[in-house]
């Protein structure tokens, strides 16, 4: 491999940005994310913050934690405007909840959802951008 300028390949601010959101949306405290991964909260705050990066295997026990692909955390998912939206965990622990549903009544739920949607949502173009 060529040696160029070392340049990390995920850098640690923007991880710990991705890894503050997960978390928020989740709506778990960095004490109840460094409990599920096997750490300290101090270890959490110091990726948030970009101070501290992440090996490999922590990056497999945050994705456990938070049941996510390691895209969400390494940045190759970009999420855009919706990210905001979800940051207080509402909509993400309805959907965790929908999920425990029998498969049937998962989806007639989510058909409905999607109804519901479909006859009150507003167009994209309407919606604003954040």
């Amino acid at each position: 491999m060529p040696s160029g300028t070392k340049r990390p390949a995920f850098p640690k601010k923007e991880i710990g940005a991705r890894l503050r959101a997960l978390r928020l949306e989740r709506g778990i405290s960095q004490v109840e994310l460094a409990k599920l991964i096997g750490t300290h909260q101090t270890a959490v705050s110091q990726v948030e913050v970009g101070r501290r990066g992440v090996s490999l295997r922590q990056i497999l026990r945050l994705c456990r934690a938070l049941n996510v692909r390691p895209d969400r955390i390494l940045g190759e998912n970009h999420d855009g405007p919706r990210v905001k939206r979800l940051r207080d965990g509402r909509v993400m622990r309805r959907l965790e909840k929908i999920q425990t549903l029998p498969p049937a009544k998962e989806r007639a739920l989510l058909q409905m959802v999607d109804a519901f949607i479909e006859k009150h949502g507003r167009p994209q173009a309407d919606r604003p951008t954040h």
